[in-house]
């Protein structure tokens, strides 16, 4: 890690440990935290990825995923990872300027018709939708990709939100678009749906290896200071099993997540394969640490006053978001049975196209 690396995680996590303390968190439950937001904004985080010519902070893809993944240990109660790596990706992608505000994402290929003067239909499972000022909208096209913004405020009498809600109480709201006039669309030409979701499995995951980090460090502090049988927990041989399973996990997690990362940047490896990967990895993973990190405290982790639940209800949650183990990896297979029998090892093991 760089100096310059080490002071944005460090930047971050000042700003995240302010409002991730049991109570703060469980009072953005079912909703969003805009202080939160605003001071990550403040502070040219939101969209620290994209290039500072349409409003973003110039950083690097690494960049964004250390923001993500500390956001994932702290439980912010913010579209962090939607809105950076997905909303204003997409945006920039198509050289629309970053709007202020949280971005959310909208697949429209069936309702955006080719010709249509205005869009109808249901979005559900929205994360993060009522907070958003923007939808970036997006379809699949001949060409590429045809991407557009919404501005939420504008548009409101042609929108409407149910909230909904994940079990960790992030918001996964359906959206009701109601005749609601086109954007202007450009074309991105190369860049695909699949392309998206992907982009959306790596995002899930840097947020599900800081949970599991968090939940880590939990057990960690824990077993120190808990004592049983005369002796702190730590000194229990079948403790340190779990703690050494559930660190190995995290290492595993985090090391398939800088691998999907080198290969988005093009520095080696098949992003197509490696993004999935990262997430199915991520999936397994994040069962032996919620399992173990709930063994390791007993029944006091599964006490809401007690911050463990943060970390574990969103891991089960978004273990199924964004692609489960098993759906992806049949999207993992396809692809490595579309390039043929004597490409396999050239793909898998070397990571060329």
């Amino acid at each position: 890690m760089t100096g310059e690396q080490e002071l944005l995680e460090q930047a971050v996590n000042d700003v995240l440990g302010e409002h991730s303390d049991v109570g703060s968190v469980e009072a953005s439950e079912g909703t969003w935290s805009a202080t939160l937001w605003e001071e990550f904004s403040s502070l040219g985080l939101t969209s620290i990825d994209v290039a500072e010519a349409l409003g973003g902070g110039g950083g690097t893809l690494a960049d964004a995923i250390s923001v993500v993944r500390l956001a994932g240990y702290h439980s912010a109660c913010a579209p962090i990872a939607e809105s950076s790596l997905i909303g204003a990706w997409l945006a920039a992608a198509a050289g629309h300027m970053i709007p202020a505000g949280p971005l959310a994402a909208l697949e429209v290929s069936a309702l955006a018709g080719i010709g249509a003067e205005r869009m109808s239909g249901v979005i559900p499972i929205v994360p993060w939708a009522r907070a958003a000022s923007h939808f970036v909208v997006y379809a699949e096209r001949p060409g590429g990709l045809a991407i557009g913004l919404v501005d939420v405020d504008e548009t409101a009498e042609h929108l409407e939100i149910e909230h909904g809600t994940n079990m960790a109480g992030e918001p996964r709201d359906t959206v009701r678009l109601l005749e609601l006039p086109q954007p202007r669309w450009s074309t991105v030409t190369g860049l695909r749906v699949a392309d998206v979701q992907d982009r959306a499995a790596l995002a899930r995951s840097a947020l599900m290896v800081g949970a599991m980090e968090r939940v880590l460090d939990l057990s960690l502090s824990y077993v120190k200071e808990r004592v049983q049988f005369g002796r702190p927990l730590a000194r229990l041989q079948v403790v340190r099993h779990y703690l050494a399973s559930m660190a190995g996990e995290v290492v595993c997690a985090r090391a398939a997540v800088d691998a999907a990362v080198t290969a988005v940047a093009g520095r080696g490896g098949d992003a197509s394969l490696a993004q999935p990967a990262a997430k199915i990895r991520a999936g397994s993973s994040a069962g032996v640490v919620t399992t173990l990190g709930h063994q390791v405290h007993g029944a006091i982790g599964f006490t809401k006053e007690y911050s463990l639940n943060l970390s574990t209800r969103r891991l089960w949650a978004w273990r199924d978001e964004d692609g489960t183990e098993a759906e992806l990896a049949v999207r993992l297979g396809s692809r490595v049975i579309e390039t043929g029998p004597n490409a396999l090892w050239s793909r898998v093991i070397l990571g060329e196209h």
